[in-house]
This record gives structure tokens, sequence and C-alpha cells, in this order.
């Protein structure tokens, strides 16, 4: 019968590469997605019904119990080094564990598809104002296949791109809040004096901010299985509260202070906006 290595257990310590730094800041950079900032939108006026201190309470509940769960399912892969879809037989058995793969699987393709769509559109509208270069086909392949170079080299070479590209991003993340503050702050404090509600609007954003977790809260383990296994509890834990709760209140940040300003969920647009000095209508 033919072995499948990846489904092997990680039970070496020098394989096990993701040490808390790192895995913090693989964390930082797989958190740096669209819908960070169209759920940050949805939350305040004139998409939601909060105010900035509800939503900013509600990103804080939201992140921490969501990184509790992470280290919660992810410690089966944290302390044997198996993957999900072998964590999942536990449950399902080695035949039934193969629909859960498939239910994960499908999703995951949907969502990267739109990821690699969002993000060729948002270089094609940089470099048609800087170059006037416009070809959104030409970014959104060209997106897809730096993507599946980088999954083929393995997990090595995903790691230093999170690294490296966690420092980048969360700078920019910073500048971007720094940048819309400073144009609009007068809009967001408006935003920020709304009534807003604690009831059932509140409690939804929170389940909404940890639903959007929903399918990496499934195969954890396939990140987990690289953490070593000579770290403490409260190191495993807080790895994961500092590589997920910062930068998923950040990213919704940028949503909300563009909902609260202009009525612009996207950073793209707005950055535009304030250079070309236009008003958005």
């Amino acid at each position: 019968m033919e072995t499948n290595y990846d489904l092997k257990p990680i039970l070496s310590e020098k394989n096990r590469i993701l040490g808390p730094k790192a895995y913090v800041a693989m964390w930082w950079g797989d958190a740096v997605m669209v819908g960070s900032f169209m759920l940050g939108s949805s939350l305040i006026p004139p998409f939601g019904e909060l105010n900035l201190t509800q939503a900013l309470i509600g990103l804080v509940l939201a992140n921490i119990l969501a990184a509790l769960l992470f280290a919660l399912n992810g410690r089966v892969g944290w302390k044997h080094g198996i993957p999900m879809v072998v964590q999942l037989r536990s449950s399902f058995g080695p035949v039934g564990a193969k629909i859960p793969s498939l239910m994960r699987a499908i999703p995951a393709l949907f969502w990267y598809g739109v990821q690699s769509w969002l993000g060729a559109q948002a270089l094609n509208q940089i470099f048609m104002d800087i170059f006037e270069f416009n070809n959104v086909w030409v970014w959104f392949f060209g997106f897809q296949a730096l993507q599946i170079y980088l999954s083929a080299k393995g997990i090595k070479s995903i790691k230093w791109i999170e690294v490296v590209g966690s420092v980048v991003i969360m700078l920019g993340v910073v500048y971007l809040i720094f940048l819309f503050l400073s144009t609009f702050g007068f809009e967001v404090t408006e935003t920020a004096n709304v009534e807003g509600s604690w009831g059932i609007p509140f409690w939804l954003a929170i389940s909404v901010l940890i639903g959007q977790f929903s399918a990496l809260l499934l195969n954890v383990s396939d990140y987990t299985r690289y953490f070593p296994r000579k770290a403490s509890t409260k190191t495993f834990i807080g790895s994961h509260v500092v590589g997920i709760v910062p930068p998923m209140i950040l990213l919704p940040i940028v949503g909300i202070l563009g909902a609260a300003a202009v009525g612009i969920w996207n950073p793209v647009e707005w950055i535009f906006l304030r250079f070309r000095g236009k008003k958005h209508v």
C-alpha cells in the first residue's frame, strides 16, 4: 500500500519549523483578507447599527474568543503532529472523514477565487493610476500563479513569505489608519456619537466576526502540527492570541473608518479618492 507522507504525524522537533515568533507572523500574514475590511464596515452606520465604541469592544471580544477556539481545536495537531484530515477520523472514521474534508475544500476554492479576484482588482487599480496599464486578467492569473508556486514549495516557503510579508503589511495597515484619521478625522468623530445598540445587533456582530474564521477553525491542526511540541501550553495559547487579535482588530478598523467617513469599505478606493481630491457622493 502506498504511503502518503503528508498525512504522517510530525514528531521530530527539527521539522516543527513554526516557532512562536514565526507562528505569530504567519497569522499576521494570513489575517490580511478583504473580508476583514468588509466586516469592519458592516458594524457601523451606514451599513451597521453599532457606534465606534461598541464596534471596537465587539472586535476585541470576538477575536479573543476565536483565538481560544483555535488553540482548543489545534491542540491535537500540536501534541500529535497530525493534519486536519487525520484528526477528523476520530469522529468520522477513515472513510467518513472524506466528506467533511470535501466540505472544507469547496468553500476554500471559492474563497481563493474571490480573494484572488479582489487582489487583482486592487493591483490593477494601482497600475492603472500610476502607469495607465489596465488589464485585470493579467493580475488575476499572475496572482494565482504566484500563490500556486509558493504552495507547491511547501511550508518552508510559506513560512518565510508570511514572516516578511507580515511586517510590511502591518506597517502598511498602521499607515492607512493614520492617513485616514488625518484626512477624515472629523467625519469619524461624528459617527462615534450615534447611540448604537448593545442588544441583538451587538451579539450578531460578534457571531459574524467569529464566523469568518469558521473554515480555518476546522483545519487549524494543519498549522499547529508545525508548532514546537516542547513549548508550554501558555506559549501555545499566547501565540494564538498575539497572532490573531492585533491584526484582526487593525484590519476591520480600516473598514470601520472608511464606512464612518465616506461610506467606502475598500481602502484602495478611498486612498485614490484622497490623492485625487475627489469627494465621495
